[in-house]
């Protein structure tokens, strides 16, 4: 009788694991899926957009189960007409987030890797007047950059 219910607990107990093993596999090919990737990308394009007047372009997404987000050919930029400009191209980006985190209602990220990254700054310097003659000498122009900023 032990016998035969030691064997039935072991079935059940496999076959779990076998169930569990089957659903991760599903829910890993669900979130690689085009139709997912479809669904994630356009609002967090929209948001960055929005909050942070961010454009940005992913080439391909990927996610997976351990808590990593992949981007390849992505490409982010910012304008401010004040500022300047600011793009960021990278090959490959790679954030490491944690899914406990997650359940919190929380983002954590713990680490951002990056391959290839290019980044380009076009920032705009504010207008000198020009009625001011600096001065001949060049250590007293460097005393009064330090002493009174741009």
């Amino acid at each position: 009788m032990a016998e035969v219910q030691r064997r039935t607990y072991l079935k059940i107990g496999l076959g779990l694991i076998i169930s569990f093993v089957v659903v991760l596999i599903a829910l890993s090919a669900a979130l690689r899926s085009p139709v997912v990737m479809s669904r994630i990308l356009p609002p967090i394009q929209q948001v960055l957009k929005e909050d942070f007047s961010i454009d940005s372009r992913v080439g391909d997404l990927s996610i997976d189960l351990l808590g990593r987000v992949s981007l390849r050919k992505f490409e982010a930029s910012w304008e401010n007409p004040e500022i300047g400009t600011a793009l960021l191209a990278v090959e490959s980006l790679s954030l490491r987030f944690s899914l406990l985190g997650l359940l919190r209602r929380k983002l954590q990220v713990s680490s951002v890797e990056m391959e290839s990254p290019k980044i380009s700054l076009k920032l705009r310097l504010p207008k000198t007047k020009t009625e001011e003659k600096p001065p001949e000498n060049p250590l007293a122009l460097v005393r009064q950059l330090i002493e009174n900023p741009p």
